[in-house]
């Protein structure tokens, strides 16, 4: 159990995260919703809470593997990878349990369509709209799990065993998401890097004062050009930037829902100009749709 859990439990009432789990009836989390999340995070240090998000994404790294919203890429991945040449060196910042670094790196083309299957508001998949980028770039796959880098390799070992003809440039690091220094020192291809992506990962578990170091860091890694794409929940529709939600793990997981201006302002700051935003709603059954709950932002070096 994390610091996090501990304030958190202890905030609400609850024992134990096996009770909380139990307890998952919808009361503690709209009491976590209501007033409860910002007090719990003043009580804790950023470190704190980013040492949080990696113990929890370290301890559930199968479940969110086996989660079916993990398997399929991106639009934005698509538009991404179409404004970089062949063998192009790109950092994937948070990259997961892999989906995105492999499908960049990867030359087999069959197996970039089977992750092209994500559907829109229209209910139209990726495919139907993109066609699949016919090259690869060279990828240096960022975590700061352990235990989502270990089944991003195993994957790309079992696609590499099944296909003959199966070829990639990866090199897997563990490094902080936040303060990026220390690539060359874990042998990580020689900078600077012509894009930079993070799906759901740089910005989405950022406590606030982290953000301009965030961005400040990417400076010594990128050159004129380079593109950077970002992609996280949008603040201008959550009210709140600070998130706990209780995870169908029992566990509580912390994500941040910056204000895309604030972006737009750091990045111009550190010498990124956007060339493109855009949003996306979001929808479960059951539920009234979230009208553009989620925002991709683009932009290049000047």
């Amino acid at each position: 159990m994390t610091k996090l859990e501990e304030v958190a439990l202890d905030t609400l009432g609850i024992g134990s995260l096996a009770e909380l789990k139990t307890a998952r009836d919808g009361k503690c989390q709209k009491m976590l919703d209501a007033e409860l999340t910002p007090v719990i995070v003043a009580a804790l240090t950023d470190d704190e809470v980013v040492e949080h998000v990696k113990t929890v994404y370290n301890e559930t790294a199968d479940e969110y593997a086996n989660n079916p919203h993990t398997k399929d890429v991106t639009d934005d991945l698509i538009e991404f990878m179409n404004r970089l040449p062949e063998d192009s060196l790109v950092l994937d910042v948070g990259c997961g349990v892999g989906r995105d670094a492999i499908f960049m790196a990867c030359n087999d083309f069959i197996s970039r369509d089977l992750l092209m299957n994500r559907k829109d508001t229209r209910g139209l998949q990726t495919w139907e709209k993109y066609i699949a980028p016919g090259h690869s770039l060279r990828v240096v796959a960022m975590d700061n799990s352990p235990a989502m880098l270990a089944i991003a390799k195993q994957k790309l070992e079992d696609m590499r065993i099944g296909s003959e003809k199966f070829r990639t440039f990866i090199t897997f690091v563990c490094e902080d998401l936040h303060d990026i220094q220390n690539l060359e020192d874990q042998h990580a291809p020689r900078m600077p890097y012509a894009g930079i992506w993070s799906c759901t990962a740089m910005f989405t578990h950022t406590p606030k004062n982290l953000l301009e170091a965030s961005v400040k860091s990417l400076v010594p890694l990128t050159k004129k050009g380079t593109i950077f794409a970002a992609s996280y929940t949008n603040g201008q529709v959550s009210y709140s930037y600070d998130k706990l939600l209780i995870s169908s793990t029992g566990r509580i997981k912390y994500f941040s829902h910056p204000d895309p201006v604030e972006i737009r302002q750091l990045a111009q700051k550190y010498g990124f100009a956007l060339l493109k935003e855009s949003y996306s709603d979001f929808e479960m059954p059951g539920r009234p749709t979230v009208k553009r709950m989620f925002v991709s932002q683009l932009f290049e070096r000047t």
